[in-house]
């Protein structure tokens, strides 16, 4: 899993140390990421912002999100992206670890390049 340095280096920088994001920017990161990451839809759709990225608005507990995330493709390896996938979701989502670096692989062989706003859950 990764640590929480590499975590606050690749997300923290907009979603914070804490994960709490800012409000109108960046979402918070917090339980929903274990329940995404308990169904496909949910793990494709995490894989999928983490891959390629995710633009336009969105709406978390309330408050919309306009924003754009870039994807992290060319910058992390899916061992890494799988290691950030877990910590968020049990650091901050209290959940366990789903992610392994083949696991990532086959989501992103599945998802190619579709927008990840057409793959958020509910």
């Amino acid at each position: 899993m990764a640590e929480h340095g590499e975590y606050v280096k690749a997300c923290g920088i907009c979603h914070l140390e804490a994960g709490e994001g800012v409000p109108g920017a960046f979402p918070p990161l917090d339980e929903r990421m274990t329940r995404w990451s308990g169904t496909e839809q949910g793990r494709r759709y995490l894989v999928n912002v983490v891959v390629n990225g995710v633009n336009g608005q969105l709406e978390v507990n309330g408050v919309s999100y306009f924003s754009a995330m870039p994807g992290m493709a060319h910058q992390l390896t899916s061992g890494q992206m799988a290691a950030l996938l877990n910590f968020v979701i049990v650091q901050f989502g209290d959940g366990e670890a789903v992610f392994t670096e083949s696991s990532l692989d086959e989501i992103r062989t599945t998802n190619g390049a579709v927008s990840s706003l057409g793959l958020r859950p509910n």
